[in-house]
Order: C-alpha cells, then sequence, then structure tokens
C-alpha cells in the first residue's frame, strides 16, 4: 500500500519533517527538538488549516462510495 506523507515544518525550530497524512491535524512531536505541535501541511496557509486535505480524510475514512457533489457558479453564455 502506498502512504502518502505532507512535510511539516516545527513552530520551535523552523525544520521539516514528514508525516504520514493520516496524523494531519493531529498533535505530535517534532522528530528534531521533541517540541509538540500540530501537524499541518506546510504547503497550505500558515494560519488556517487545510480544509481540503480535511474533508478529503473524512471522506475517505467514512468508507462512502459516494462521489463528491460540487456546485459550479452557473455562467451566461455570450450570445
Amino acid at each position: 500500500m502506498n502512504h502518502l506523507f505532507v512535510t511539516s515544518c516545527c513552530p520551535n525550530c523552523d525544520r521539516t519533517s514528514q508525516f504520514p497524512i493520516e496524523v494531519l491535524g493531529r498533535r505530535s512531536a517534532c522528530r528534531h527538538c521533541a517540541h509538540p505541535f500540530t501537524v499541518r501541511d506546510s504547503d497550505s496557509e500558515p494560519a488556517g488549516e487545510s480544509d481540503s486535505m480535511v474533508w478529503w480524510l473524512k471522506f475517505t475514512e467514512a468508507g462512502s462510495k459516494m462521489s463528491p457533489q460540487f456546485e459550479l457558479p452557473e455562467k451566461s453564455l455570450p450570445r
């Protein structure tokens, strides 16, 4: 089974580590300085949580076979 990883930056020592995607949003400790922090994707916005990734994890953990539904904005076609 292939595992996906996220790169997260320690807020204490600024070193990066890779974590399995399953721990995204959970508490862990830096492998370099042992500082506890919440694992976040370093590529996402610093102050925000990766909402789409959290949604994806919840969707797949639920075991749902339904496809996600997205609403696209309606556009008027040029005449």
